[in-house]
């Protein structure tokens, strides 16, 4: 029986950005993406890719608030599988905070 492992893959502020590889052993699966944009001036675009394949799994652009800034954020429900040693690349803009969760399956 495969044992579970919710998993915080990325996390990162102010558009720094962040690499997830799945480790030997392991099937990773995204489930939920948010991001944040605390710009009260400008919108901002937020990115997630599986470098193996240079696939686009989520993307957005966030409007700016000028009254509340750090009101507009995207919450992403989603279902994406991918392999031992392969990568997810995450990274916005510089007003962008962003995670990137799911879970780890372990192979038999």
């Amino acid at each position: 029986m495969a044992q579970v492992h919710t998993t915080r893959f990325i996390v990162f502020h102010a558009g720094a950005g962040g690499y997830y590889t799945c480790p030997a052993g392991y099937r990773a699966v995204v489930t939920w993406v948010t991001a944040f944009n605390a710009s009260a001036i400008s919108t901002e675009t937020y990115n997630l890719v599986h470098v193996d394949s240079d696939a686009t799994i989520a993307w957005g652009a966030l409007s700016q608030n000028a009254g509340a800034p750090g009101t507009f954020s995207a919450a992403i429900d989603l279902r994406f599988a991918f392999d031992p040693g392969e990568q997810l690349h995450a990274f916005g803009d510089g007003d962008i905070d962003m995670s990137v969760t799911g879970f780890l399956l372990s192979l038999p």
